[in-house]
């Protein structure tokens, strides 16, 4: 490989880690946005989704998870408080799904997973027809509860496959396009281009469909 290309080489990691960087953290900013204004009309359904796909648009080594989780949970409290336990569990279970689903070497907010776990196995326990007056059922009904949720749940195999091989895919794309198709001068000179450019949307595609979904 000619010398000539190991600048044009940097710029263009410079460049896609600039704009993976951006599109992740324009993106988490937009669902915000839109779920602040869901959640100041008191549309708590739609604000929890659009707080949720917040959660999981998560920056590594940025505490980019803390407000939406601080909005999901108030949602859910909402819900308790009402009396719409279903709905409240329902919120809790989606709060702490977020987290899971962003799991790498380790899983993002124990803590918040700890407290969703806590509420649900509660709630469970307190619905229609299902509160024990005994205390010491209660605590036996809870603890099995929160042995059932804490037990260690694989991701979704599919969403993390297309996420996985989704970015190996695009960023393999960029660069083989650059070693192959891009002379010493800075020059395309393949005529394969189109092959790259469908390659790399496809990835692309796989990649964001597969944060969403793991």
């Amino acid at each position: 490989m000619s010398t000539q290309k190991f600048p044009l080489i940097a710029v263009l990691i410079v460049l896609i880690l600039t704009s993976l960087f951006a599109k992740v953290f324009l993106t988490s900013r937009y669902e915000i946005e839109k779920a602040d204004l869901l959640f100041e009309q008191s549309q708590w359904d739609e604000s929890l989704i659009r707080y949720d796909h917040a959660l999981r648009w998560r920056l590594p080594f940025i505490d980019s998870q803390e407000y939406p989780a601080k909005k999901m949970w108030a949602i859910a409290e909402t819900f308790e408080r009402a009396g719409a336990w279903q709905k409240a569990i329902d919120a809790y279970r989606l709060l702490r799904s977020g987290f899971y689903s962003t799991r790498g070497l380790g899983i993002p907010g124990p803590d918040w997973i700890d407290q969703c776990n806590e509420k649900i196995a509660i709630l469970m326990i307190k619905g229609p027809g299902a509160f024990p007056r005994d205390s010491e059922m209660f605590a036996e009904k809870k603890q099995i509860a929160l042995e059932q949720l804490t037990r260690p749940k694989p991701p979704y195999l599919a969403g993390t496959l297309a996420a996985e091989l989704g970015f190996l895919g695009w960023t393999s794309c960029v660069l083989i396009f650059i070693f192959k198709a891009i002379s010493p001068e800075g020059k395309i000179v393949t005529k394969k281009k189109y092959i790259y450019v469908i390659a790399f949307s496809l990835s692309y595609i796989s990649w964001l469909w597969g944060l969403t979904a793991a």
